[in-house]
């Protein structure tokens, strides 16, 4: 009975005695005396062996051969034997538990497994470079999680080098490039080495390096940009209908000025909860289906999408008589709805002016506090709609 069988019989699968490695023997058969990550170890030094991985909208292939079950078994059928460690779950802090996790590594080949019943693979970990200044740095257990050796074959991303597949938004940053492929999500880790050029400078000097593409550009360049890349199957889910706007019987608001819906909004949705649901990008980003987007991929701009659900959002107009008062200010929580990044150093939600027509949607309003936001043709119209303006 082969390395397998004790995944088989920890869950109960194969009843035969006296056919696992000692150490995996001990571990199946009392697993609650365990202490530490327990492997099987080789004496034998292993050889590398280049493969050529490729990870596509069409699946992961290794060598050609596609990955569909995406087993332990699948894996090592085209890897070779893994090198096992099993970690209990364990606590590490007061309120944070560790789950139980099996570690399986084809250290020839440079790949990880991260398993969470010892039978299908979770996460994948490619090493791709060495990274002295990241190592130095790393506990000693921690290292168990690697293979012992780089990944020395050929990867692609989609049929093409991964650098040419990360998205430009993700390269421009320089962190947290994770992106999702298909039905996979992806996220590479860059090397101390490639950081050092962009983590030196100030924030507002790498915020100019960001825009600019300084960044991006250097890591294209850069001869080990990536010390690894980590991959997970997570098929894109349908839309729960959350987010879906529900139709209104009767008249609703209209507006000229998005800016000054934005403020409405603001009042209507989290100031009196009037509207629900109330709105989080956070959630709604990762609730479109095929549509899925990263809030961060949007620097100092707004999110098209989140722009469009807003503007498209149906108001009953029996609601404008509850407004009667706009405190108008950089930190409104709709503002970080519509752009999570923005630093409020600029005009991106000044209103540039406003109609007697949207206006008269609200009698009740009376005063409106400026703190800078409203132009002069703004205030202008807002006098004449006899609306105090505060700054």
């Amino acid at each position: 009975m082969g390395l397998f069988d004790f995944f088989r019989r920890r869950r109960g699968e194969v009843s035969e005695e006296n056919v696992f490695p000692p150490v995996v023997a001990d571990l199946a058969a009392e697993p609650e005396a365990v202490e530490e990550p327990v492997a099987t170890v080789s004496n034998e030094v292993p050889v590398p062996v280049a493969h050529d991985v490729d990870l596509s909208t069409d699946g992961l292939f290794i060598d050609g051969c596609a990955v569909t079950k995406r087993t332990i078994r699948e894996f090592s059928a085209l890897l070779g034997e893994p090198r096992i460690s099993h970690r209990p779950e364990r606590t590490i802090e007061k309120n944070l538990t560790v789950p139980e996790t099996w570690l399986i590594k084809w250290d020839a080949s440079g790949i990880t497994a991260w398993s969470k019943d010892g039978i299908e693979a979770d996460t994948i970990l490619m090493r791709l470079a060495e990274d002295p200044g990241w190592d130095s740095r790393v506990a000693k257990d921690n290292w168990e999680s690697y293979p012992r050796y780089l990944f020395t074959g050929t990867l692609t991303v989609d049929g093409q080098p991964p650098i040419q597949s990360i998205p430009e938004s993700k390269l421009k940053s320089g962190v947290l490039m994770d992106f999702r492929l298909g039905d996979w999500k992806l996220f590479f880790t860059t090397t101390r080495e490639a950081e050092n050029f962009y983590e030196k400078e100030t924030f507002s000097e790498r915020c100019q390096m960001r825009e600019s593409g300084v960044i991006a550009e250097h890591l294209r360049t850069h001869p080990n940009p990536f010390r690894e890349i980590s991959f997970n199957y997570d098929p894109v889910k349908p839309p729960s209908g959350k987010w879906f706007h529900q139709p209104v019987d009767g008249p609703i608001l209209k507006f000229d000025t998005p800016e000054f819906a934005y403020a409405i909004i603001e009042d209507l949705m989290y100031n009196q909860e009037l509207l629900a649901p109330k709105f989080n990008v956070f959630d709604f980003s990762k609730d479109l289906g095929e549509e899925c987007f990263d809030p961060y991929d949007f620097p100092f701009q707004i999110i098209p999408k989140v722009r469009e659900w807003f503007l498209e959002l149906p108001i009953p107009a029996e609601l404008g008589t509850r407004v009667e008062r706009l405190c108008m200010d950089g930190g409104l929580m709709i503002y970080g709805q519509l752009a999570p990044e923005w630093d409020g150093e600029d005009d991106l939600f000044d209103i540039p002016t406003l109609t007697q027509a949207e206006l008269a949607q609200f009698p009740n309003l009376k005063t409106i506090d400026v703190n800078g936001l409203l132009s002069p043709e703004a205030q202008e119209a807002a006098r004449e709609a006899g609306i105090t303006l505060i700054d």
